[in-house]
């Protein structure tokens, strides 16, 4: 079905504008059921024009659709927005899908979350403003402003000005006292982001204040904490001193500015 809402930022302008030379995409046709008891994980496929996601909660869908980084960053959610998980299927008309190929990645990119936004808006009413507010949040900086940790490498740049082998990562907890991160061709900004609203960092947002440039890679060995503390059966440090000792980066508590989400009206959807 068509969707023509808009959502507006705060600062004074219409988010479908952000896109330059193109005019923003809605999806044509949209399905939404509510999760499987069954189902673990968070799931998030797009395949050609059509996006799959299974087992997201609004609160989710809404900090891919805003390009947040932490849950901290949604304000106003009712509780049912974290509790109950939906299945959604997405797909762009064909003519659509034609035309947002003919855009840079970050526009599509752009306009791929403005999508999002609209389906939001349409069923779930979505209503609200982006902001920035003064919050707890994390610095990413060096230990040693001179050198890097024994498992932090720096990656040369290919011919097309990006990492050789491309960006690839992949963060594995088991069971047990025992997970690692491994990662290749992203920047410290990208490894901010993906340390964000983690349980290690308080579900805060990180902000790359490392100054290093570049693409990096690295095999990260730690003990993971689910929010209960790390297992006494660790042998392994925690996380945010596995990135000291391997990776001679270090947080720092922080206040500062952070863009928040503000929900003004949402309601639950009605499912297929």
């Amino acid at each position: 079905m068509p969707m023509k809402a808009l959502q507006t930022i705060a600062m004074g302008f219409v988010l479908a504008a952000c896109l330059t030379g193109a005019q923003a995409q809605t999806f044509d046709v949209v399905s939404i059921k509510p999760a499987g008891p069954d189902e673990n994980g968070l799931h998030w496929d797009r395949d050609d024009a059509v996006t799959k996601i299974n087992n997201y909660p609004l609160s989710n869908l809404l900090m891919r659709a805003y390009n947040l980084k932490a849950t901290s960053q949604v304000l106003n959610l009712p509780p049912w927005a974290d509790k109950d998980r939906f299945d959604l299927q997405a797909k762009y008309a064909e003519d659509d899908f034609k035309r947002l190929n003919t855009l840079s990645r970050e526009d599509r990119a752009a306009a791929y979350r403005i999508a999002l936004q609209a389906l939001l808006a349409d069923r779930f009413g979505l209503q609200g403003t982006l902001e920035s507010r003064r919050m707890p949040r994390f610095l990413l900086e060096r230990v040693s402003p001179t050198e890097l940790g024994p498992a932090l490498q720096q990656m040369p740049l290919g011919t097309d000005g990006k990492p050789a082998g491309g960006r690839n990562s992949s963060r594995v907890s088991s069971r047990d006292a025992a997970a690692f991160m491994e990662v290749s061709g992203i920047t410290m900004a990208d490894l901010a982001d993906v340390l964000s609203g983690q349980y290690e960092t308080g579900e805060r947002t990180v902000v790359d204040r490392t100054g290093l440039p570049g693409y990096f890679k690295f095999h990260l060995d730690y003990a993971p904490d689910r929010g209960l503390g790390i297992s006494p059966e660790a042998t392994l440090p925690g996380l945010l001193d596995a990135m000291r000792q391997q990776l001679g980066l270090r947080l720092v508590r922080d206040e500062g500015d952070v863009p928040v989400f503000v929900v003004g009206a949402v309601r639950k959807p009605q499912v297929d």
